[in-house]
């Protein structure tokens, strides 16, 4: 693996990251020096990306977690701030269905809204809703017009290792 530095003595969280795209941005931030925390749903799959990323020299430690259980979530990234404080957080985890839209049914519409919505929303959601307010008068102001297509996550410090993480906020999904 040839090595960089650009990310040398940062720590990379990535859910989905045992194959595909996650896998592959695994791979990337471990040549440029990144140690790694992957979050997987799939077991073997996770076990694997461990294997091959560690036989190409990354530091790199797993969980088993789905990101649909709110209790496990929190249990793991206590556990993985515990090790190390998260610097970057990449969303990675998500599932397509292959169905024409009309044909999806209720039970699938779920599952995705679950993985690629509330699963994302589990991990980031600030400690205050007062930090939200200021980005939507910051968007809507003539100094945003620089902006476009841009995601922008408010956690409070949370995963850039300023303040650790709230297992125990009251969250609107109890």
């Amino acid at each position: 693996m040839n090595k960089g530095n650009k990310f040398e003595n940062k720590h990379v969280l990535i859910t989905g990251g045992a194959r595909g795209i996650g896998f592959e941005i695994a791979m990337q931030f471990a040549r440029e020096g990144a140690q790694l925390t992957i979050f997987d749903n799939h077991q073997k799959n996770l076990l694997s990306a461990i294997e091959k990323l560690r036989n190409d020299g990354a530091r790199v430690k797993g969980e088993q977690v789905d990101i649909t259980d709110r209790k496990k979530i929190f249990e793991a990234v206590a556990l993985t701030e515990s090790m190390a404080a998260v610097d970057i957080l990449i969303n990675n985890a998500g599932i397509a269905k292959e169905t024409p839209f009309l044909d999806i049914g209720e039970k699938k519409w779920e599952d995705i809204l679950e993985i690629n919505l509330t699963g994302i929303f589990r991990l980031t959601l600030p400690e205050k809703m007062e930090d939200i307010a200021p980005l939507f008068l910051f968007l809507a102001s003539e100094e945003s017009s620089f902006m476009t297509g841009q995601v922008v996550v408010i956690d409070g410090g949370q995963l850039a290792g300023q303040k650790p993480f709230n297992t125990k906020q009251n969250y609107p999904f109890n």
